[in-house]
């Protein structure tokens, strides 16, 4: 049985093991997003929390820099379906500056019978097409899940990906 981490789930075991992730905190309500933007400070993203891609598409990522504007933004994104799924809370996140913006995700390879890793420098916003337009630009890179993580593979894989030695301090 797959599965599937919300976006916040995911964060919380990213910052166990040390991944700087954005301060954040999930809400039910508009109330509650205005609340939450006021503590993080502005401006926020406020991202549906549902089990599947395609929010930003689907209007369900919104940016605010006011109180006003996170319980306007809630409110759209708690009423917003995505993929089937109507979100019941949303991560009110401080909105990060980012400078380059890469793909990483992992997922289970029945085939191989092994974890696989999906990494590609050309973001994450429709990272499908990605890898069907140009699939010698996303890196798969398979690995164990009981035995401890070795660099080789991974540095492997990264390079299969067009990723260079020169790209990686910058990730």
């Amino acid at each position: 049985m797959p599965m599937r981490l919300l976006e916040h789930e995911a964060k919380v075991l990213l910052r166990k093991i040390g991944f700087p992730v954005p301060a954040s905190r999930l809400v039910s309500t508009p109330e509650e997003a205005s609340q939450a933007a006021l503590l993080l400070g502005f401006p926020v993203a406020l991202k549906a929390q549902v089990p599947t891609g395609g929010r930003m598409k689907a209007g369900a990522i919104r940016f605010a820099s006011s109180a006003e504007e996170a319980h306007q933004a809630a409110r759209d994104v708690l009423s917003r379906e995505v993929g089937g799924h109507r979100a019941r809370a949303v991560l009110v996140e401080k909105q990060a500056q980012v400078s380059r913006e890469c793909y990483l995700g992992a997922t289970y390879d029945t085939s191989a019978k092994l974890p696989l890793a999906l990494f590609s420098l050309l973001g994450g916003v429709d990272i499908e097409e990605v890898a069907q337009a140009h699939p010698e630009k996303v890196a798969r890179i398979h690995y164990s899940a009981l035995l401890p993580s070795m660099d080789y593979p991974f540095k492997e894989g990264l390079a299969s990906g067009r990723v260079t030695g020169r790209d990686l301090p910058t990730l």
